[in-house]
Parts: C-alpha cells; structure tokens; sequence
C-alpha cells in the first residue's frame, strides 16, 4: 500500500472483513468510514492571518537540542518552524511539501538519510532529494547531523560499533569512504542550486553520541565527509565551525548562515 499512498495524507480504513455484500457487521464499518470522509470533507480550514513564512527543518532525535534551539530562533525571527522526522519516508515528504509550494522560507537540513540510503539503513530519501528547494530558489543550510552512524536493522554490520537506538534499530559507525560519497553526492547536488546555500559543518562530532568519550566518536571517519564536501570552491560556502553539534555556538552559527542566505535571496 506505501506504493499507492506514498508520502499524501490519505487515510486507510480497515475492512476488517471482505468487502463481499453487505451484513449488519460492515454496515457499521461502512458508516463509520463514510463519516469520516463527510467530517473531513466539511471541515473548515482557516487561513491565518499575516501568515509567518515556514522554514523546514530536517533532523533526526540524536541531535534534539540542536533542533530545538534551531526552531526557537526560527520563531524568534518571525519564521514558522516546520520538523520533518529525517527517518523512513520523512525525507520524501519533504521533498513534495518543498515542490507543492508550502516550504516558502528556506531549508535548515541536519540530515543523513543520504548515509542510510548509500548504505542501506532505514531512510528512504528519492532521487531527487537536496534539488527541489534549489530549483526554487529557497535559501539553505546543510549540516550533516548524524551522518556519523548509520540507522539499520540489528544485526547489518557484524563488525562496526554500534549503539542500540531500540529493538527494531541499530546504529552502526559509518567509514570515511561512506562519507566521502554522502560528501560528494550531496554536493553535486546542493552545487546546483539556484539560490545561496551554505554548509555548515561542526568540527567536533556530527550527533549527541560522535564526541569524545561517545560510542560514534571517530573524527578521522568524519573527515570524509568534510573532505569531500569541501572540493565545491565558488559553487557551495562550507563552514567550518570548532563546536559540537549541540553547542549553542554551533547553532548560533547555523542560523547566521540562513539568516545570511535568507538576505541574499
């Protein structure tokens, strides 16, 4: 069914049985699901008004406070802040609200759902994921949060580091050559854009567990990405920030990169 649905809003309502003539059990089923389209149909949408401008923001949990200093300097600069989980079909859902119009402030990503999709984790980003928002124009930040694990079913990588996130997801420690290609895609890509974008990368880890003492920390694994990433002189600004992720000082520095871009546009 995730064929047929994909990233839209669409609602599924069970059977329950199968959908052979009509009995007192599924006319109740039948009444209940055409009561929830008639509902949904009549109701109102209200518009705001002076509607804020909605930035998108992009992240996964293990770089949470990051997010959340993010979101409120957002909100304190007049934005209205908007999460897309960077997880499953997060990526995806994304993309579309980018390319239908809604996303009309600019982009912060802290994404490695590119990582996941070079090495088989559990994001599910398309193929056209990092263009939409500059064929528009919007301004971006990129920061590769997270891009130090890998988010995958127990049992992947027999022979990485790992930290268990819950019973149904591993994460696994991603190599230099993993990010040196997550680096050089996403760069290839970014390049393109039609409006100003920068990357901003924390020099001391990529997530709450990639810094000194934590199960991911490994710098020389993250070089790769900063490598590669860097090899877009006069096409992509890169950053480099001496902070961790979470630092205040690193978020200040994110935001005075969107808030910059934002002028240029």
């Amino acid at each position: 069914m995730s064929l047929l649905v994909g990233t839209k809003d669409i609602c599924m309502f069970h059977s329950v049985s199968d959908v052979v003539g009509l009995n007192r059990f599924t006319r109740i089923i039948f009444t209940r699901a055409c009561g929830g389209v008639v509902g949904m149909t009549n109701a109102e949408i209200k518009g705001e008004k002076d509607e804020k401008k909605i930035v998108a923001l992009c992240a996964k949990g293990t770089t949470e406070e990051a997010n959340r200093m993010i979101r409120q300097r957002l909100a304190d600069a007049g934005y209205h802040p908007m999460t897309f989980h960077c997880f499953g079909f997060g990526p995806a859902s994304l993309e579309q609200v980018i390319a239908e119009g809604y996303i009309d402030g600019g982009v912060i990503e802290l994404s490695s759902d590119w990582l996941d999709r070079i090495a088989g984790g559990y994001s599910f980003p398309p193929g056209d994921r990092y263009e939409n928002a500059g064929k528009l124009g919007l301004p971006q930040v990129f920061v590769p949060g997270t891009c130090d694990m890998i988010a995958a079913p127990p049992g992947k990588y027999a022979t990485r580091r790992t930290h268990l996130h819950n019973e149904a997801v591993t994460c696994y420690r991603s190599n230099y050559l993993e990010l040196q290609q997550v680096g050089r895609e996403i760069g290839e890509k970014l390049s393109k854009s039609k409006g100003p974008v920068t990357v901003v990368i924390p020099m001391r880890g990529f997530s709450v567990h990639d810094r000194v003492g934590g199960p991911m920390y490994d710098p020389d694994a993250d070089a790769g990405f900063i490598d590669a990433i860097s090899a877009f002189p006069g096409k992509l600004r890169v950053v480099k920030i001496d902070a961790h992720i979470l630092d205040e000082k690193f978020t200040n520095a994110v935001m005075d990169a969107f808030l910059e871009n934002v002028a240029k546009v």
